[in-house]
């Protein structure tokens, strides 16, 4: 792999490593967290216990509203926070002796209201059937008792307040009827409307006959103008046809004023011929007052009366003009002469005219009478007419204070008897719809409530322990974290295998051949020099150091190189892929490591055998221990020194650093170490442990492989990489 930058060089180490290691456990994590199911279904179904719901269903009608109610739906609203007061929840408790606490209690009741009805419903959960349903119905009904006391404390309140306000307004009502009455009997009014009506038409009637009065006096007096400039002229024609003028005149004058007295007084007596009604008429009028005094009757009315009797009179009675009249008339009868004119012939004439003329006098004095009666009584009917609109403005503002009064009374007395009907009442203002039934079936039960604790607890803490676990691993796992956490070259990275040993290389190319050329080729450009000595350790056993080793001497065998590669355990220990099964003994007698240095191969030759990869030949561990002192003998160094003659490369595989010294005795007669590390095995401080024995020793460790990485961390991408 070509080398990362520096930047990346930098990058400390991630999260990321940790949870994909964390992932990479899912089998197990799902297997604990199934366990954990399992362990909560069964304890739900052995302490899980089952609850039973019961509900009741009240409907709110009010029998009677009193003044400041809310509306429905506001007062149910009110109500429904009203049930489960501290007070109401403890009367139950007391009420059905139960052994829990009031916010327990309260907790297992529920009320509620049905959307766009009256109804309210009380709900209760418990643990037994039968209590459920005590519990609901026991609520309601403390409840129910308590709104109906309630109501009737605020039916009471207000039943003070309505009796007080009822007699303060019965005593303003009996002052406003007083003051009516008083107003009514001193100006005498019954029906001002009707009063005042009758006075309109008799005002219109006068005001007709009294423009008639005018007119017909004024034509009189015109009249009685003209007739006198024609008796003037008569007057002269006369006086020069008769001798005698001035007795003839005085005679003429005479007769016929006594004719027309006497025409007069029989006009007069015409024009009162209702006499004999006038007693009817007096009697009418003082019928029409008695019944006035006693109210039955209307002041217009005992007007009408009044005039009706007035005119009788009027008619039936002389007045003293008459009685001048009559009394002119007796002396005109003791002093008329025979007429001695009537021989001229312009006295008729004459004659007729001065009778026409007294009584055009007798019309003027009538009219003008009748004109001064009609003005006089139009001008009374006026000022009663004005009087009336002062008196209707008072009388109704009288009549409007008593009816309001009236009114206020007959309010007041409705919401008095509404207010004594709430007061009087023993009912509520609820109605029970549908009572609390026992149910035998459960609503719910908490054993799925447990078993599911007990699962999301059992879960989170398998997680957070895989987690923690996977925090405070201090195994290396990813070459991201062996190149934060260790200051070595990654030449190498390996997948995971379940068997090491199928990273052997077979007859056909092992799948990580090409990789193991990269590094082949990487560590000649870093040791150029034949025979050169590289030392493969690692800090425990079983990190596939041996197989490594395997690896790169069969790819530099492939090069052209002759390899050597040796088995650097020579104490009594079993291991798997050995080299010794890479050896061709072909009969012989084998011999290793072991063997040369006690001496019982006298030659290094005896102890080297061929193998069937391509110029690689293998110095093995046969089955003789020897101490590990002689890997620092002479001969050791001397065995060296011939090998770096023979090979161009020695690979030696000796045991793990940290069990064993013999991977630091042998590095003083290697030229450079590569460090094989498995991963998630060696921990950080194991491995920073073991590389410093190695650099102790003074050889370099010119890189590192990383074996059987999971291949999700694999394809991670890492810095430092030497391919």
């Amino acid at each position: 792999m070509p080398p990362q930058t520096a930047k990346e060089e930098k990058l400390p180490f991630d999260i990321k490593t940790i949870l994909v290691a964390f992932i990479l456990r899912w089998k197990m994590i799902v297997s604990i967290i199934f366990c954990f199911l399992v362990i909560g279904i069964i304890c739900g179904k052995i302490l899980g216990k089952k609850v039973y719901e019961s509900e009741t269903i009240l409907q709110y009608k009010p029998n009677v509203k009193l003044r400041g109610d809310p509306g429905e739906g506001t007062a149910l609203l009110t109500y429904l926070n009203t049930v489960k007061t501290p007070q109401n929840v403890a009367n139950l408790k007391d009420l059905l002796h139960l052994d829990c606490s009031i916010m327990e209690l309260g907790a297992c009741c529920d009320v509620k209201i049905q959307k766009n009805t009256m109804l309210m419903s009380i709900s209760a959960i418990w643990n037994n059937p039968e209590e459920a349903a005590s519990i609901a119905a026991t609520l309601r009904d403390v409840f129910i008792e308590n709104q109906r006391q309630s109501r009737q404390i605020e039916a009471g309140k207000l039943l003070k307040d309505y009796e007080t306000r009822t007699a303060d307004v019965e005593g303003q009502l009996k002052v406003a009827d007083t003051a009516l009455q008083a107003f009514t009997t001193k100006n005498q009014v019954v029906d001002l409307d009707k009063e005042a009506q009758w006075y309109l038409e008799q005002l219109v009637s006068l005001e007709n006959l009294y423009e008639q009065a005018q007119i017909e006096k004024q034509t009189v007096e015109l009249q009685t103008q003209n007739l006198k400039s024609i008796m003037d002229n008569l007057k002269k024609k006369v006086a020069e046809e008769s001798q005698n003028s001035n007795k003839m005149e005085n005679l003429g004058d005479l007769n016929i004023k006594v004719q027309r007295l006497r025409d007069a007084i029989n006009e007069d007596k015409t024009y009162r011929a209702g006499v004999s009604d006038l007693n009817e008429r007096t009697q009418e009028y003082d019928m029409a007052v008695k019944l006035f005094e006693k109210k039955l009757i209307s002041k217009a009315d005992l007007e009408k009366a009044k005039n009706l009797y007035e005119k009788q009179k009027a008619l039936a009675s002389d007045t003293e003009q008459i009685k001048q009249w009559k009394a002119e008339i007796e002396r005109l009868n003791v002093q008329v002469l025979p007429n001695k004119g009537e021989n001229a012939p312009s006295a008729p004439l004459l004659r007729d005219l001065m009778l026409k003329s007294f009584n055009l006098d007798l019309e003027k004095v009538a009219a003008s009478d009748k004109v001064l009666h009609l003005e006089a009584a139009r001008d009374k009917v006026k000022k009663k007419l004005d009087l009336i609109p002062k008196l209707q403005r008072e009388y109704a503002s009288l009549s409007r204070e008593v009816e309001a009064k009236i009114t206020e009374k007959k309010r007041l007395e409705e919401e008095l008897g509404q207010v004594m009907i709430a007061y009087q009442s023993t009912t509520s203002d609820f109605k029970i719809i549908a009572d609390a039934q026992v149910s035998n079936k459960a609503s719910k039960s908490n054993g799925k409530i447990i078993a599911l604790a007990i699962t999301v607890i059992g879960t989170f803490f398998t997680l957070a322990v895989f987690l923690l676990i996977e925090i405070l691993n201090p195994t290396i796992r990813s070459p991201s974290e062996f190149i934060a956490k260790l200051p070595l070259k990654l030449l190498l990275t390996l997948s995971f295998h379940s068997d090491p040993r199928e990273v052997l290389p077979a007859e056909n190319d092992s799948v990580f051949v090409e990789e193991f050329r990269k590094i082949t080729h990487s560590i000649r450009l870093m040791k150029p020099e034949r025979g050169v000595k590289i030392l493969l350790v690692s800090a425990l056993d079983g990190e596939g150091k041996t197989s490594c080793a395997i690896n790169l001497a069969t790819c530099f065998g492939r090069t052209d190189e002759r390899v050597l590669l040796i088995d650097g355990m020579i104490r009594d220990i079993k291991t798997e892929n050995d080299i010794a099964s890479l050896a061709e003994f072909e009969g012989k007698e084998p011999m290793g490591l072991g063997e040369y240095l006690s001496f019982k191969a006298v030659e290094w030759s005896e102890a080297i055998w061929t193998t069937k990869f391509p110029g690689v030949s293998c110095m093995p561990r046969v089955g003789t221990a020897v101490i590990p002192e002689l890997l620092g003998s002479n001969r050791m160094k001397e065995l060296f020194s011939q090998l770096s003659k023979t090979f161009s490369v020695v690979l030696i595989d000796p045991p793990a650093v940290l069990s064993f010294v013999d991977a630091e005795i042998i590095s003083k007669n290697c030229d450079c170490a590569i460090f094989v590390m498995k991963a998630g095995k060696t921990t950080l401080k194991q491995a920073n442990k073991a590389i410093e024995a190695i650099q102790k020793t003074g050889i370099p460790i010119i890189g590192a492989i990383l074996n059987q990485v999971s291949p999700v961390f694999e394809r991670r991408k890492h810095s430092r990489s030497g391919i």
